[in-house]
């Protein structure tokens, strides 16, 4: 279920994620892994140039609201932009493969059926 990731205690901490506890919980160690990991993508993202261009996505950041001078934070959302509409174009390209479909008109139906030759 979508919604607050507090384990159901009444209390308003809750919802700890792995790696966050405290420098002396002894659990540093991931977080400092983590933000070193992070920090490697993120300037990975200055050498890499999407699809889409900054402006766009900048003008649309813009738009809704969101204003940010971090050109990586851009280049993120350009990437997932860029992913999310791949994965629709894939998946349109599956469904409507034209080798795996064809569209018959039945006269005792009045409409088209697909058949599927594969």
């Amino acid at each position: 279920m979508m919604g607050s990731n507090n384990g159901g205690g009444g209390g308003g901490g809750g919802g700890m994620t792995p790696g966050m506890g405290s420098p002396r919980a002894g659990g540093s160690d991931g977080r400092h892994d983590d933000e070193a990991v992070l920090t490697e993508f993120l300037s990975s993202l200055m050498d890499y140039t999407p699809t889409i261009p900054d402006e766009l996505v900048e003008h649309y950041l813009g738009r809704s609201g969101f204003h940010c001078p971090d050109v990586r934070l851009t280049r993120l959302v350009a990437v997932a932009t860029q992913k999310f509409i791949s994965d629709i174009a894939s998946d349109s390209l599956q469904y409507a493969n034209p080798q795996s479909h064809y569209f018959v008109y039945s006269h005792q139906c009045n409409s088209f059926v697909g058949v599927n030759i594969s």
